[in-house]
């Protein structure tokens, strides 16, 4: 389960990093049509920037990947095994692999720690529902507790963030 989470968080961090540079300028999308939204560790944040929906195959097998940039630089790339399923709820509780998303979250600089699942609190595992799929649009919601990847003081403490009320409507190609 690692080498796959690493494997695409790779991935996630590679296209999140193309689609980036193909922009040619810093500023918003102004289209609110499209949007990713989520309320982080209680702030309401938008990641409208660059704001995204694609399947993208590797080695022969589809992944679905969300993704937006807020103002402040801060990625958010949700990825689920698979061609998007409407009615489905991706969650750190299904017992296969496939039906379990993968959330990273990453602060802006070089020395920010990356953010992803945190599947030990049973209380707010991470999960993604796709509500709807038409016309070249997705829409959907999403929630959960991530955490970074270097402890906290030298404790065993990872350090942990809460997403709650997340949304996305964003157009879609597959």
């Amino acid at each position: 389960m690692r080498t796959i989470k690493l494997f695409i968080v790779l991935t996630v961090a590679f296209g999140t990093l193309t689609f980036s540079s193909c922009v040619k300028s810093k500023k918003e999308d102004t289209n609110v049509s499209y949007y990713v939204t989520a309320d982080i560790d209680g702030k309401a944040t938008s990641f409208n920037t660059n704001a995204t929906a694609t399947v993208a195959s590797v080695e022969g097998h589809p992944f679905t990947i969300i993704t937006g940039t807020a103002k402040d630089g801060t990625n958010l790339s949700i990825t689920l095994s698979g061609t998007a399923i409407v009615g489905k709820t991706y969650s750190d509780a299904a017992v296969k692999d496939e039906d379990k998303p993968l959330i990273l979250f990453t602060p802006p600089g070089n020395d920010a720690d990356s953010f992803l699942n945190n599947d030990d609190d049973a209380a707010n595992l991470p999960s993604v529902t796709i509500t709807s799929i038409s016309s070249g649009k997705i829409t959907g919601t999403f929630k959960g507790r991530i955490e970074g990847g270097i402890a906290l003081g030298g404790s065993d403490d990872l350090p942990k963030k809460l997403i709650t009320n997340g949304r996305f409507s964003l157009s879609y190609s597959k």
